[in-house]
């Protein structure tokens, strides 16, 4: 999704299409070569172009921040043995959504491992409890994770705005320009006033692909749980 805040005079033009590209609103375009003709794809990061406002992809995705997921052993299950509550086993929890990206997953917690496909989480012994939810508790008795993570949405099948035209609609370095999108790498954070960059898959991100590698926008709105949109300027 990309929602234009604030444009001023900028207007979107239209590029020839990649025929090999596929992208959703919001993700960043670059000019590439293909044959003898010059044309419009995804970028990868070392050379965009502008924002991408067509849908060209067979499903949707969407991503999740902060959402809250909590494993509550059983008292066999806990080891106390250091003195600090620890898992003493594996155990497994589900996300909201299946289908997840599995490069889009992060916790805030280490051992955590990503099951993708039905959107499962498991938390590998020795994991530290770092909860407590039982009101008559008086240490950790469980595992608070906080996930980030993309997910594609069921039921919802992608679309293809470019049919007819072979062309794709861009915002050509808008500068100084405010949108909001739901296509950025949700691996990473997103502070206030952070630069951002181009992932090498074409979405914004708050990671340098290298050293040299020059930011094109900067966060003016974080995304939260409540609303996961990333407001930027382009610069």
């Amino acid at each position: 999704m990309l929602r234009p805040i604030h444009v001023g005079r900028n207007w979107p033009t239209q590029r020839p299409l990649d025929p090999n590209a596929t992208f959703l609103p919001g993700m960043i375009g670059q000019h590439k070569l293909v044959g003898n003709e010059i044309v419009l794809g995804v970028s990868d990061g070392i050379a965009p172009f502008g924002i991408i406002e067509d849908v060209r992809e067979v499903a949707h995705v969407r991503p999740v921040i902060d959402e809250i997921v909590l494993i509550t052993p059983s008292e066999s299950e806990i080891d106390l043995s250091t003195g600090v509550p620890l898992l003493a086993v594996d155990k497994i929890a589900f996300l909201k959504n299946a289908n997840v990206l599995q490069y889009s997953f992060a916790s805030d917690i280490a051992g955590v491992e990503l099951i993708a496909v039905n959107g499962a989480v498991n938390v590998v012994a020795g994991t530290a409890l770092n909860a407590r939810i039982s009101p008559i508790s008086t240490t950790n008795d469980s595992v608070m994770i906080r996930a980030r993570y993309s997910y594609y949405v069921p039921n919802r099948p992608g679309d293809d705005s470019t049919l007819g035209s072979n062309k794709v609609t861009v915002w050509p370095n808008p500068s100084g320009c405010i949108f909001a999108t739901d296509q950025y790498e949700t691996a990473v954070p997103y502070p206030l006033n952070a630069a951002l960059y181009v992932s090498s898959g074409g979405r914004l991100t708050s990671e340098q692909l290298m050293d040299s590698q020059p930011a094109v926008a900067m966060v003016c709105v974080p995304p939260t749980s409540v609303n996961p949109m990333l407001e930027f300027m382009w610069l």
